[in-house]
């Protein structure tokens, strides 16, 4: 149930991160019910289909939508090693008495998929800890002026416009307050 819950979590937080927060937060309840629904499916019918589906949804959906989705934030490359980690660790589960008699019964896969399940949250612990805004993506999505935008993620208003000038999305010079953003600029170029 634990695992679930945070497989289910961890997908939501990606929902957030790559589409919006209103959708990301939106799914978060329909996924945990997916997941209890799963499990309460393998426990009244003896059936794992649906827990497993559950399970390697976000092996498919997380690196479809890194490579699909314009990131939010820096780092985004550490969500594809997470999910590769957690395939790996599927894998190795599934493979669990090969994996013990290849390793003249040294370690089992069961044992290898806690090892490489384990790194997931260490992946994203270095991607949360190195990460910053990706200010340009934050500003076309919204709209909203390049000043307001780095109050709104506490960001240094200098280096907002020099990211901004140095790919031509802001007329002006850097921290003047007549800097001028044009949303469809921005918004074509975030296509």
């Amino acid at each position: 149930m634990q695992m679930t819950i945070a497989f289910t979590s961890i997908m939501a937080v990606f929902i957030i991160e790559r589409i919006d927060e209103k959708t990301g937060t939106m799914s978060l309840f329909p996924l945990l019910m997916a997941g209890i629904v799963s499990i309460a499916y393998w426990r009244y019918f003896d059936d794992l289909r649906p827990y497993a589906l559950v399970q390697f949804i976000p092996c498919i959906a997380i690196p479809a939508m890194t490579i699909l989705l314009p990131a939010m934030y820096t780092h985004s490359i550490y969500w594809l090693w997470a999910a590769g980690f957690y395939l790996l660790a599927k894998l190795e589960e599934a493979a669990d008495n090969p994996i013990y008699k290849w390793t003249h019964y040294t370690i089992s896969g069961h044992s290898l998929k806690h090892l490489c399940a384990a790194m997931v949250p260490v992946f994203l612990t270095i991607m949360l800890s190195r990460r910053s805004i990706e200010i340009e993506r934050a500003i076309g999505e919204s709209g909203e002026s390049p000043k307001y935008v780095a109050k709104r993620f506490d960001y240094d208003d200098n280096k907002i416009d020099e990211r901004l000038m140095a790919k031509g999305l802001v007329i002006g010079q850097p921290g003047s307050d007549t800097n001028v953003t044009t949303k469809s600029r921005i918004c074509s170029r975030n296509r």
